[in-house]
């Protein structure tokens, strides 16, 4: 009886256990989907468009546009007129991709926490 009962013991130890392997196993699987990585970010070129973008790194957050001002020769400001730029955010945790778009392509890009 007391080996009949080691025996079971034994075998529900050795269940817990592998279960709690895999799960750590699919924690740390699950971790992996994010696309804010340094491979997607290499692969980011100027001239790209949103849509591309996106594709890649899912969807950004637009960041809030500053107005600006234009300064004419003569030394005059106006708002500016048909500013197109715009910048992206991609986060996930640390990590960060911010891009800028100027008429809907990427001129520029920089990242952190990578």
């Amino acid at each position: 009886m007391l080996a009949a009962m080691s025996t079971h013991l034994h075998r529900v130890w050795t269940w817990a256990w592998l279960g709690a392997v895999l799960a750590a196993i699919g924690l740390t699987l699950a971790g992996c989907d994010t696309k804010i990585t340094q491979a997607n970010y290499d692969k980011v070129t100027v001239g790209m468009t949103l849509g591309e973008v996106q594709r890649l790194l899912g969807s950004g957050t637009l960041d809030a546009q500053p107005g600006g001002v234009n300064i004419s020769a003569g030394g005059v400001g106006d708002a500016a007129k048909g500013s197109t730029d715009q910048t992206y955010t991609w986060r996930d945790g640390p990590a960060e991709i911010v891009i800028t778009f100027a008429d809907g392509k990427v001129v520029q890009k920089r990242a952190s926490g990578l």
